[in-house]
């Protein structure tokens, strides 16, 4: 899944018959900043998403082809969802998981992390707006 903005739309006089009754739209992957992070990608689009709007789209080939009735369409990108907002969260002291990048070799729990200790013992490692601001749970 990939967070985008609709560039535009795409007018084919002829296109696949899968495609027929289908709103094609150009959509730029961007990040949380809205700035472009790749080429402009062409999707299926069943939601009716307006130009600039952000919308979350999907490279699930087979769920688009399903959404077209077509085992054999050349479908591969859909919108699957509109964005109202966004709320970026860090995740700040955390260990890292093998294999992201700037990982140790080996993730260890230390105790003097409070953050590793949470996750060792199997606890929610952040709280619920209310929680935060009431100092406890809602």
């Amino acid at each position: 899944m990939l967070l985008a903005r609709v560039e535009g739309h795409v007018i084919a006089t002829r296109k696949h018959p899968s495609f027929a009754g289908w709103r094609l739209l150009v959509c730029q992957p961007i990040n949380n900043a809205g700035v472009a992070q790749a080429s402009p990608i062409v999707a299926i689009d069943s939601l009716g998403a307006g130009l600039r709007q952000r919308v979350i789209i999907s490279s699930d080939g087979a769920a688009a082809r399903i959404a077209v009735g077509d085992r054999k369409s050349p479908a591969r990108w859909m919108t699957i969802g509109i964005v109202d907002e966004t709320e970026a969260v860090q995740a700040k002291n955390l260990p890292r998981e093998r294999g992201e990048i700037g990982a140790p070799s080996s993730t260890r729990l230390s105790r003097k992390n409070p953050a590793a200790s949470r996750l060792q013992a199997g606890a929610p490692t952040s709280l619920s707006r209310a929680e935060s601001k009431s100092g406890g749970p809602a």
